[in-house]
């Protein structure tokens, strides 16, 4: 089935068997801004679909007890494929080639089309908004490709928080969740020594003098890997202190990580969306890519936060809760 959306900056053409089931929420919320009658039923077909993708009781309860999630399955073998056959190019054309021979990539989404489907996954994105709220946008991203190395040339363990400077002008290194990553797994990590991801469950929790005890060549006792396989994402708050593991196995690791945010935090990175990505953008993946926000960052407009519409159908109470507590 074929659907048509015009709008007076471009025409968009959706083809879905299912709307409910294969329809971006960013098409879906594009669609309702721009009046459409034909997708009111698919609308709210979708809205009932996408309770069983919100953040779940037990989701958020070890989110902020452990200061991170994993939810499995997410990407199909066929979606694999596709990423992985761009990652591939991207990595043969930008790898160091040195003696570590790595890739470590800001502001990857550039690079191809492929990865702003992940950038509001709807999978994903409804747990971003458990999280997160919806006043947030993509301040950070890296696409990570390493190889295996001999044990015998192991470099240290580089445990650390995210946000460098955060962690020192809060006082004792306490503050709020402020950002998250999301870390979609592209190699099979589910052993050990393959480059896995290392955190400290509850690590989120303490000052940051706590966490410079850790000393960078050492597991401390409750670090933790996390074993996963391909097409797994992992969610972690960016207080977690975590490292990553060595890779010591014949496997690749890459790993995509994108950091999500309020809108008022300043980009962790200083990358430059392109206009043609902005151009073939959805509006909830405008809201998510702009960075250039201003005062609206802090006193947002309904037509700059779609993500405030998609919140308020999947957490009712929390956004009922919002608005009673404030006027934006």
């Amino acid at each position: 089935m074929w659907f048509i959306i015009s709008s007076s900056r471009n025409l968009h053409f959706l083809k879905c068997q299912s709307l409910f089931t294969h329809c971006s929420y960013s098409v879906i919320i594009m669609a309702i801004q721009m009046g459409s009658k034909v997708l009111e039923g698919a609308v709210k077909k979708m809205h009932e679909n996408a309770q069983k993708f919100i953040l779940t009781k037990t989701q958020k309860v070890q989110f902020e007890r452990d200061g991170f999630i994993v939810v499995k399955n997410v990407l199909s073998g066929n979606e694999l494929k596709k990423i992985l056959a761009v990652v591939n190019t991207i990595w043969e054309k930008y790898r160091s080639r040195n003696s570590d021979d790595y890739l470590h990539m800001f502001d990857f989404l550039n690079q191809d089309k492929i990865f702003m489907k992940l950038l509001d996954y709807d999978k994903i994105l409804p747990l971003v908004l458990g999280l997160l709220g919806w006043n947030i946008y993509l301040y950070h991203s890296h696409l990570d490709v390493n190889l295996p190395i001999k044990q015998n040339n192991a470099p240290g363990l580089t445990w650390h928080r995210d946000n460098s400077r955060m962690n020192y002008d809060f006082k004792n290194g306490r503050y709020p969740l402020v950002a998250l990553k999301v870390a979609y797994w592209l190699s099979d990590v589910s052993e050990k020594n393959r480059g896995n991801l290392y955190v400290i469950p509850g690590s989120h929790k303490w000052t940051y003098n706590q966490g410079k005890t850790i000393k960078n060549n050492i597991l401390p006792e409750k670090a933790i890997p996390l074993i996963v396989k391909p097409g797994t994402v992992v969610f972690f708050d960016s207080r977690i202190w975590h490292t990553r593991g060595n890779n010591f196995s014949k496997i690749t690791r890459k790993v995509l990580f994108f950091g999500y945010s309020y809108r008022w935090l300043r980009p962790r990175d200083n990358a430059k969306i392109s206009a043609k990505l902005l151009e073939m953008a959805s509006p909830i993946q405008r809201q998510l890519l702009i960075r250039d926000i201003d005062n609206g960052a802090y006193v947002p407009k309904d037509k700059d936060v779609p993500l405030k519409e998609l919140y308020s159908k999947l957490y009712p109470s929390d956004y009922k809760q919002q608005r009673s507590d404030s006027k934006y």
